[in-house]
């Protein structure tokens, strides 16, 4: 929630305020350049440097957050094409100026101006979208204020980095081990939420190692009963179960079709426990997740095949049939369920998921 009203603020503020930093030279620049295949000469490098350098001293003098908005919106907004030698000149130096000012930032004393040149900073730096400058938000994927840490997820989850790692030779376990990192600890599921959406789009075995370990922790939580926004795992499971559908038969894909089995089934097994220990809000989350799986996901996994979940759930004795619903899906402790038998995988060599813990 506070990054969403911090966000809100700064489109606001910035549409408020007009160009705090004299750009007529770098716009000139930019519109001569779009389209242009021709290297930047050294005088245009020039241009690019001096606009990032009074820029970003304007903005770290700055006290006033409406002006701080607006030069970073104007540092964004001066990119231009993205396929262009000029912004590919335009990112590198970024790195060189942001680098610099990020450290500068980060050694003033505690205050409120020194997180919102942070949080500006950050948010510039996930908004320039370049693979480039990753670095600065794998640097503070950890960073203690909330905002900061979602930019630096975005400045490094963003469509033209997965399109980078869809093409990179070489080793990128970097980005990936980070990441998992942060899963494992996030507390914020905005930051969760960007990290496996970006996952999906990269097509390595890496990224797909970062949804096993999301479904890893959601299924620890649920055995732990700490599980808490539940709409989440209908994100975690319609990516895994998209995933499990496009993919051809590997021992990654058979993975991905137990985590997702697991974690389902951990859903329908909080949902059915009697006497049930949740709020009325508890079960309404769960039956949400139940419902919009089985209908845009589920079903397809099972081939097209109409399951009768939601029938069951309707029904005078819902729990009973829900039940036989259940095992016949999952999988009991004498055969294996339809979902295991179709997609190839096992429980890691039985026939049913894990039970649910009691609660303590």
């Amino acid at each position: 929630m506070i990054n969403r009203i911090f966000v809100l603020m700064t489109v606001v503020l910035g549409s408020m305020w007009a160009l705090a930093v004299p750009n007529e030279q770098i716009a000139a620049l930019r519109q001569r350049a779009q389209g242009d295949a021709a290297a930047i000469s050294d005088a245009d490098r020039a241009i690019i440097e001096r606009f990032w350098q009074v820029a970003l001293d304007a903005m770290l003098l700055s006290e006033d957050p409406a002006t701080v908005v607006s030069i970073r919106r104007q540092l964004q907004q001066e990119k231009g094409d993205a396929a262009s030698p000029y912004s590919a000149e335009y990112i590198k130096v970024a790195l060189s100026h942001l680098k610099t000012d990020f450290m500068t930032v980060e050694k003033w004393d505690e205050s409120d101006r020194k997180t919102l040149m942070l949080r500006n900073l950050m948010v510039l730096t996930a908004q320039l979208q370049s693979p480039l400058l990753a670095e600065l938000g794998l640097e503070r994927l950890g960073h203690s204020d909330d905002v900061v840490r979602y930019w630096a997820a975005k400045a490094v989850c963003n469509p033209a980095m997965a399109q980078y790692l869809n093409t990179a030779v070489g080793d990128q376990s970097k980005v990936f081990v980070a990441l998992t990192e942060r899963i494992a600890q996030e507390p914020q599921m905005d930051v969760l939420r960007t990290i496996i959406t970006f996952a999906a789009m990269v097509n390595r075995d890496e990224a797909r190692g970062l949804l096993i370990a999301a479904a890893e922790r959601r299924i620890a939580m649920y055995q732990g009963w700490t599980v808490v926004n539940e709409p989440f795992d209908t994100v975690l499971l319609k990516t895994i179960g998209m995933i499990v559908l496009n993919e051809p038969e590997t021992p990654i894909r058979a993975k991905m079709a137990q985590k997702f089995a697991e974690l389902f089934s951990l859903v329908f097994q909080r949902y059915m426990v009697d006497p049930s220990p949740l709020t009325d809000e508890q079960r309404t989350a769960l039956l949400a997740v139940i419902a919009e799986v089985d209908n845009q996901i589920f079903t397809r996994l099972m081939g097209n095949q109409q399951t009768g979940i939601m029938r069951a759930i309707r029904s005078p004795q819902w729990r009973t049939a829900l039940e036989r619903e259940y095992e016949t899906y999952f999988g009991g402790a004498t055969r294996a369920g339809e979902l295991g038998t179709r997609w190839k995988f096992t429980y890691d060599g039985k026939t049913a998921p894990p039970k649910l813990a009691a609660k303590p």
